[in-house]
C-alpha cells in the first residue's frame, strides 16, 4: 500500500471553505479524482464513491475485510459535515446498519434525522491536510495550518470475532473540539504531522 500526503496549499488541490459542499469536493479529490496536473499531479487513495447527491457522498475503501464499510458524508451545512458509516447502502440515504451506534440513532442517514443527533463532525477551515492509503484516511483541518482538529475514516484491526467489518470513524461531536496544534516539534501534546510523515 502506497501512502499518500495531500495539502491545502498543493497546486490544483480544492478549496475546503464555509460552504455546503465544499468537504464534498476536497473528498472526491483526495479519495476518487485525484487534482493537480503535470509535477504536481496528485493521485487519488483508490476509494470509490458509491453514492452520491446534492452535497453527498457515500464512498467505500480498497478493504481486504470480507465486508467494505460504507463511509456517509452529509454536507449541507455551511460550517460542518457529518459523517457516519453504513454496513450496507442501496441509495445516497438509504442504508442499514448505521454506525456509531446511538441510542437515538435514525435508521436511515437523511439530512432531517442525522441534525438531530450527535454525530463524528469535520468543522471545516480553510487549512487541510490529509494522508492515507487505500484502507484509510487521516484528515486534518483547522482555521490555520498550524492548529486543525484530526479526523479518521477507515479500517482498522479487527480483533471481534464475528464482526466482517473492522471500521471506525473518529472525529469530534461539537464544537469547539480540542485541537492539535501543527508545530515543528513532538511533545507536550504537541503533533508536528510533517515529524510524523517523515
Amino acid at each position: 500500500m502506497t501512502v499518500r500526503v495531500y495539502r491545502s496549499t498543493d497546486v490544483g488541490a480544492p478549496a475546503l471553505s464555509a460552504a455546503a459542499g465544499s468537504l464534498i469536493g476536497v473528498l472526491d479529490a483526495i479519495l476518487v479524482n485525484g487534482y493537480g496536473s503535470g509535477g504536481g499531479a496528485r493521485a487519488p487513495l483508490g476509494w470509490t464513491k458509491e453514492f452520491s447527491g446534492v452535497n453527498l457522498g457515500a464512498y467505500r475503501n480498497a478493504s481486504n475485510s470480507v465486508a467494505r464499510s460504507f463511509f456517509y458524508v452529509n454536507d449541507v451545512n455551511a460550517t460542518a459535515a457529518k459523517i457516519v458509516g453504513f454496513e450496507s447502502m442501496t441509495a445516497i440515504e438509504v442504508g442499514t446498519g448505521m454506525w456509531p451506534d446511538y441510542p437515538s440513532a435514525p435508521s436511515s442517514g437523511t439530512s432531517a434525522t442525522m441534525s438531530a443527533i450527535a454525530l463524528p463532525m469535520v468543522f471545516k477551515g480553510a487549512a487541510w491536510l490529509a494522508f492515507g492509503d487505500e484502507t484509510c484516511l487521516h484528515f486534518f483541518c483547522g482555521p490555520t495550518a498550524t492548529t486543525m482538529q484530526g479526523h479518521y475514516l477507515g479500517d482498522i484491526e479487527n480483533l471481534i470475532n464475528g464482526n466482517v467489518f473492522g471500521s471506525i470513524i473518529i472525529g469530534a461531536t461539537k464544537r469547539p473540539a480540542p485541537a492539535i496544534t501543527v508545530t515543528s516539534v513532538q511533545n507536550n501534546n504537541q503533533f508536528s504531522v510533517d515529524a510524523y510523515l517523515s
